[in-house]
């Protein structure tokens, strides 16, 4: 579901770009239509990231020792190397690099969650696990954040 509304968001926003943008002028309006194409690539991995969590949890839940494994063998790589992708993009303008800094926070919060997950699931500890359901809460908010930001960035930008 996340992943969905993931590729959904960036999908309509790139598309109101093209359609919006016949005179690319201001240098934030053009950096701001590069770098949705350009994180339209690291968005593929952390959505292999959720469906590698999702593979091993909810209704396909077998066991925490397969939970542990797909963790540490395939959802945390991807959520770095993500986050490593994400950090390469420098965008130059304050409005993009704004932008780009709060989906970096939106990233550690995530690879915090998992990490929690990670704990939580080795120790049996529910006090873990009420910690990673918090994070993955503040995760949330803070992608919503984003989400609005890059609604009114295209706003401002049509």
């Amino acid at each position: 579901m996340l992943r969905f509304k993931i590729f959904s968001f960036v999908f309509i926003i790139i598309l109101l770009l093209y359609t919006s943008c016949t005179s690319v002028d201001d240098p934030a309006k053009k950096e701001l239509k590069w770098y949705l194409n350009v994180v339209l690539v690291p968005f593929n991995l952390e959505a292999e990231a959720i469906d590698a969590l999702a593979a091993v949890s909810g209704d396909n839940y077998q066991t925490d020792q397969a939970m542990l494994e797909a963790i540490r063998s395939r959802v945390l790589p991807k959520l770095r190397e993500f986050k490593k992708a994400m950090k390469a993009i420098e965008p130059v303008t304050n409005e993009v690099s704004g932008l780009n800094r709060q989906y970096l926070e939106v990233i550690d919060l995530h690879i915090k969650a998992v990490e929690t997950l990670e704990v939580a699931l080795m120790k049996g500890s529910k006090t873990e696990l009420e910690e990673w359901k918090r994070l993955l809460s503040q995760r949330s908010l803070v992608y919503n954040k984003w989400e609005v930001k890059l609604t009114e960035l295209n706003k401002k930008y049509k």
